[in-house]
């Protein structure tokens, strides 16, 4: 499917509710330089997809990244993808429901974190330690 487009630097697959944690590898293998990625509404997707996404050198590039609405998405697939991508800017994490204030020491390893939403994720509620992890970073939690 992505073949020649490894030139590709945003990709936006919002809604696509048949991704897969298998198929962020194979978006990593095929777009290694890809920038930014929206992968939102993709309740299929969980820690094992996130680690896929930076396995064999992929995806290194990536710095945003857009997880809305992903109710896979855990404290566990945010310490999957801090290891696979530590050089992330921006990521969004609104309506991801299992997430809770753990999240916050795996995001805290992603020393180039500039923008963090956690809209409606009603478990990050420790807004301490949350200013502590993520000194420098702008926060939204509303």
């Amino acid at each position: 499917l992505f073949q020649g487009l490894k030139k590709l630097r945003t990709l936006k697959l919002t809604r696509a509710l048949k991704i897969e944690d298998s198929d962020l590898k194979y978006i990593a293998s095929s777009i290694p330089d890809l920038e930014v990625l929206n992968i939102s509404v993709s309740p299929k997707l969980g820690a094992d997809g996130l680690k896929n996404l930076g396995d064999q050198g992929g995806c290194k590039q990536l710095r945003a990244f857009s997880l809305d609405c992903c109710e896979g998405v855990s404290d566990e697939a945010l310490k999957n993808l801090a290891s696979a991508i530590p050089a992330l800017k921006e990521i969004e994490l609104g309506y991801c429901e299992k997430l809770t204030d753990a999240c916050f020491d795996h995001l805290a390893e992603m020393k180039q974190l500039k923008k963090v939403d956690f809209i409606k994720c009603e478990k990050v509620k420790d807004i301490v330690k949350l200013a502590g992890a993520l000194q420098g970073c702008t926060v939204s939690l509303s």
